[in-house]
């Protein structure tokens, strides 16, 4: 898992499957999740601290959290909200690699 800054953001994302985990340390469902992305596969897993990315948040409409949002190349293809089950996660990201 890397944890991305604005100024890393764009170059972390720009290719494959991305998974992004739009987060704060004080979220408890965002605590949970952690154990779960250390088990997907399949795809890049980059960490947004809200808190400390607000301009990040914004762009992506993070209104909950988790806000989990699956890339493809750069391109949303889809977002989860609250806290999910690997089987969840993975079911996406292998829906955003074959697609």
């Amino acid at each position: 898992m890397i944890e991305a800054t604005a100024e890393t953001f764009d170059g972390l994302v720009e290719e494959g499957v991305v998974l992004l985990d739009f987060h704060a340390p004080w979220c408890g469902p965002c605590l949970a999740l952690g154990p779960i992305l250390e088990q997907v596969e399949g795809a890049k897993v980059v960490k947004v601290n809200i808190d400390q990315e607000q301009e990040l948040a914004k762009r992506f409409d993070v209104s909950s959290i988790p806000k989990l949002v699956v890339l493809k190349d750069g391109v949303s293809v889809s977002t989860m909200v609250g806290l999910r089950s690997k089987e969840d996660l993975q079911r996406a990201i292998n829906e955003a690699a074959a697609g």
